[in-house]
């Protein structure tokens, strides 16, 4: 990273944008160690996707360095993209899958509290 850095400090004149690339490069990066060890804490559906969100965005901005700063292709463009649309569909549905799961588990909750509540009043009554 620190060689990339310093090719990327002759390149890019501005020291405030190579300052940005590496504090982005840091931050997916640490999303990176999350979302391994959010699927290696439990290994669910959703962890399965958040891994995958988060390596699409890497490799999608890996590929958005390369077009920008070396070899311009379109293909590269192309799949940059097409990496970047498929990280914020993943991110759509670990959110999605996470928020009805947190539903369930709610529902699963009050339903047993009311339960307890009927037997607690069954055993009053007797």
């Amino acid at each position: 990273m620190y060689q990339l850095y310093t090719v990327l400090d002759g390149i890019i004149k501005d020291p405030i944008m190579v300052m940005f690339f590496g504090l982005h490069t840091v931050t997916l990066i640490i999303l990176a160690f999350v979302s391994f060890a959010v699927y290696l804490n439990s290994d669910t559906k959703s962890t399965i996707q958040y891994l995958v969100m988060s390596l699409c965005f890497i490799f999608s901005e890996v590929l958005f360095y390369i077009h920008n700063y070396y070899i311009y292709d379109w293909t590269l463009v192309l799949l940059e993209r097409v990496l970047y649309s498929g990280g914020l569909i993943f991110l759509f549905n670990y959110m999605v899958t996470k928020n009805k799961a947190k539903k369930r588990a709610q529902k699963i909750r009050s339903y047993n509290f009311v339960f307890t509540k009927q037997q607690e009043q069954n055993a009053i009554k007797q």
